[in-house]
């Protein structure tokens, strides 16, 4: 069987700038409104690569960089924490995290749902931690062939994401596959 879990030592592929492509982060918060959010969690961040953004451009935002990775986190905290002090890490334990319950103003995942061992119990902790009005944005490898990403066979159809987002109590708010490798499916709390 195929290992779901990126190999932290390809870190270096996690911070091509051609990633933006698949999730703009800015221009998906602008959408969103969120202009002045205070607390925004990027689950499996990895070197934290969607984070910085968000920290260059919201000063007052805290941004919890979270990874089941000890590699991952201990790169971040020497590589991004020490020149962006409003980012810190989160080690996340299976579909756990260590934040107060609707605290977050918005919460997303690249390309990490298909290495969920329980996307359902994640989802539930999302929906948890999000606050009322709040939003998680899912960003995963679409389901067709492709030389890149993840075997077919550990992809999501949209469709799936979708039901599972909203079996978790969340509102479909939009859902895009003309990014070039990934969908985008965004939920609200409400």
């Amino acid at each position: 069987m195929e290992q779901k879990r990126f190999d932290p030592s390809k870190l270096d592929r996690l911070n091509a700038p051609e990633r933006i492509k698949n999730f703009p982060v800015l221009e998906i918060m602008d959408q969103l409104q969120l202009n002045n959010p205070q607390l925004v969690v990027d689950l499996g961040a990895g070197t934290a690569f969607y984070s910085i953004p968000i920290a260059e451009k919201f000063k007052d935002c805290k941004v919890i960089a979270t990874d089941i990775s000890d590699i991952m986190i201990e790169w971040m905290k020497e590589h991004v924490i020490p020149y962006f002090p409003n980012i810190q890490t989160l080690k996340m334990l299976d579909h756990t995290l260590d934040i107060p319950d609707q605290s977050v103003d918005f919460l997303f995942m690249v390309n990490l749902h298909h290495e969920l061992d329980s996307p359902e119990l994640t989802l539930q902790e999302s929906y948890r931690v999000i606050k009322n009005i709040g939003y998680i944005a899912i960003s995963d490898w679409r389901k067709e062939p492709s030389e890149k990403g993840p075997s077919f066979e550990l992809r999501y159809e949209t469709e799936k994401v979708i039901d599972q987002l909203i079996s978790n109590g969340f509102q479909l708010v939009s859902c895009q596959t003309d990014y070039p490798d990934n969908f985008v499916i965004i939920g609200k709390k409400i």
